[in-house]
């Protein structure tokens, strides 16, 4: 139970920040709140709504010092109980702060606070020809913050990903009241990025500069019938291949087809049993043509039933709405409905599909089950009654399942609904007590107390306790020998409290002369045969690589990275900080920690929720928090390839975060030690 009187001790100086009755305990509103779209449900001690960003961080210096939990909250939409009180203390209600302070088109940019709605932003964009790439079927009522927050996206995914690769910038008022303003500079680890997707449990985003994109001058809409799912994947996954200028694409079953298309007048034949809508995008209409003519024979080459097509606003709506509509009509069908979701490689999405319906089977559930081919994502939508015990059951049972078959093939547990409450548990089947401890430090260097939203993302030590075999998960026995070498040095070292410099070809970092005398430790070996599977999109490579042996191999492929020209080895290139382009497109890393523990955080999707990304923190941290050993990078058609301006070195100055991760990562200051030359400083 929580102090009756802990509110009430603050509630006066609480009131004098956000204005007279702005401070609700009345037990309505703590109802109101106790609930998202999830399937959690716990009541808050107070709601605060905020009138004026900048009375947010005086009310969280009260909270921080009363060590009262807080949870920053917009529309509440999230799936998986990421905006409920566990501990009780406040929800600090950030829907009022909806202004759109700037919208620059010639900077292709935009200022907005968290409370803007989604839908609200694509309608004061239009008028200029632009719109803000992410797009979910929420964007009604779902806010920018909230996008951020959980990384969210929507079918454009395919083409501008999801809503942290169209932010540019992040105020963040971190959990002790302290305001920042981020972006990925290269001046030192990647912030922003870090915030990006963390659930308001590092911080509470307050204001967003967006890139906006024009709107595409030539874009039509396809809804093509067939009478097999594995058709409209294969479908799919040709068309992804074919070089076809995608803006978006998605995958309808059967049931999500009934619930959405009933009483509705479409021209598709009864034998459908899987819609696929897609929008192809170009700049000019003969290309357009082009890439019609080339989807076209392949969905007739797999044997597709009918197709509907639009080119005018009005028609698109009308095809797209079929998709939008799947999750309300689905609702309709029983008291309840839970959207599970996790995600698979590309190349693995045929079998998760065959998985989740071979599970929804099992466990004798309706769902209807949305499919996003560009990033694997399946989004089974079931449909039961919790107050039916069994029905109840039935359910966690089957999302259960149905995420460690996924897992099986090399998928996560979430991709664009986050993990929240609903989910933590399941990272046990991810990472080992020392992974999920290393994720851990990082959320005691934003919040020592556990006051920002807490108990989210992280499995809390009664959920560890029931997964017996976590130890097991990140055995290093698969790793060379070069690797295993460069373990057993960081170890020697460590119990000897020896400092070592860390270097690859040493031309992206480079260790003052006065640390001469300083033990080195090469990852110039760590080069093993880089892996490219074109279908997943994904590169991986050891971090002694040299970037441009990657380039040679990938422009053998038609492939390219969306970097701009540099040089030296990818780890290097990674925590040096000079290309801080790198975030965007690092999937993943392996990491030895300054004791020789080796960690595994890589992945081989292209868009997953596994707890925080940690890739963000170990861009431009200059070898300070741990030795990068292998890196998972997106990759690009070589026809997709941008321009960058040149980049250059820049200087790092550590802030308080930084040198919070830096004690709790390496509390000997053993790995390249002039960048935090004050141990006991450090260490206090």
């Amino acid at each position: 139970m929580f102090k009756n009187d802990r509110i009430s001790e603050i509630f006066r100086q609480l009131e004098a920040i956000a204005g007279k009755g702005n401070v609700k305990t009345d037990e309505a509103d703590l109802a109101s709140y106790s609930y998202d779209s999830g399937l959690s449900m716990a009541k808050p001690e107070a709601v605060i709504f905020f009138e004026k960003i900048e009375h947010i961080a005086p009310a969280v210096k009260i909270l921080s010092k009363a060590k009262i939990p807080f949870i920053p909250r917009m529309s509440g939409t999230n799936l998986t109980g990421g905006t409920i009180p566990l501990k009780g203390g406040v929800i600090l209600n950030l829907s009022r702060l909806n202004k759109i302070a700037f919208i620059n088109t010639e900077n292709q940019t935009a200022l907005v606070e968290a409370g803007v709605i989604n839908a609200d932003l694509q309608k004061a964009l239009k008028p200029f020809g632009y719109f803000f790439a992410p797009n979910p079927a929420s964007a009604s009522v779902c806010s920018i913050g909230g996008n951020i927050a959980e990384n969210s996206s929507g079918p454009s995914r395919i083409r501008y990903g999801s809503a942290g690769d169209s932010v540019l910038k992040l105020e963040v008022i971190t959990p002790d009241g302290q305001t920042y303003i981020w972006q990925p500079d290269g001046k030192g680890p990647d912030l922003m990025n870090l915030i990006i997707g963390s659930e308001g449990t590092l911080g509470i985003i307050t204001r967003a500069w967006i890139r906006i994109y024009p709107l595409p001058k030539h874009l039509k809409t396809y809804s093509i019938a067939f009478a097999l799912m594995d058709q409209a994947l294969k479908t799919a996954e040709q068309l992804m291949e074919a070089g076809i200028s995608l803006n978006a694409l998605e995958i309808m079953d059967k049931t999500a087809l009934d619930a959405s298309l009933r009483k509705k007048t479409f021209a598709f034949p009864h034998t459908m049993r899987s819609l696929l809508i897609m929008d192809i995008t170009a700049e000019e209409q003969e290309m357009l043509e082009i890439y019609e003519k080339r989807a076209l024979q392949i969905c007739s080459e797999n044997s597709s039933l009918a197709m509907e097509t639009a080119e005018d606003e009005a028609g698109m709506e009308k095809l797209w709405n079929i998709k939008n509509r799947a999750f309300p009509a689905l609702a309709k069908i029983a008291p309840d409905l839970v959207l599970e979701e996790a995600c698979v490689p590309r190349s693995k999405l045929g079998e998760a599909a065959k998985k989740t319906k071979e599970t929804l089977r099992k466990y004798r559930l309706t769902a209807g089950i949305i499919i996003s081919p560009g990033t694997g994502s399946i989004q089974p939508h079931i449909v039961f009654d919790r107050r039916n015990q069994q029905d109840l059951r039935r359910v966690k049972n089957a999302r259960s399942e149905l995420t460690q078959e996924c897992l099986k093939l090399g998928g996560s547990i979430a991709g664009y609904y986050g993990i929240g409450v609903d989910k933590r548990l399941s990272l046990n089947w991810i990472y080992s007590s020392k992974e999920l401890g290393f994720l851990a430090k990082i959320k005691k260097s934003f919040d020592p107390y556990n006051l920002a939203n807490p108990d989210k993302i992280l499995p809390v030590n009664e959920d560890s306790a029931l997964f017996e075999d976590s130890e097991n998960k990140s055995i290093d026995s698969g790793l060379d020998a070069h690797t295993h070498t460069l373990l057993a040095a960081l170890r020697n070292r460590a119990d000897n409290r020896i400092a070592s410099v860390i270097c690859g070809s040493e031309t992206q970092i480079k260790a003052p002369q006065e640390t001469e005398s300083l033990k080195k430790l090469s990852t110039r070996f760590l080069t093993t045969d880089p892996l490219l599977n074109k279908t997943d999109m994904t590169l991986k490579a050891g971090a002694g690589t040299d970037i441009n042996a990657l380039r040679e191999l990938l422009r053998d492929n038609d492939m390219e990275l969306q970097l701009p020209d540099t040089y030296g080895t990818i780890g290097g290139i990674i925590a040096s900080g000079r290309a801080p382009e790198i975030s965007r497109i690092l999937l993943g890393i392996e990491i030895a920690t300054a004791d020789g523990t080796y960690l595994n955080f890589s992945q081989h999707m292209l868009k997953a929720a596994r707890g925080y990304d940690i890739s963000s923190i170990f861009c431009g941290s200059r070898g300070a928090y741990g030795v990068i050993l292998s890196a998972v990078l997106k990759v690009c058609r070589i026809d997709d390839k941008k321009t960058f301006p040149k980049t250059s070195p820049v200087p790092f100055e550590p802030n308080e975060i930084h040198k919070a991760f830096k004690r709790a990562a390496d509390p000997e200051n053993l790995l390249n030690p002039w960048l935090y030359p004050l141990k006991e400083e450090y260490l206090k």
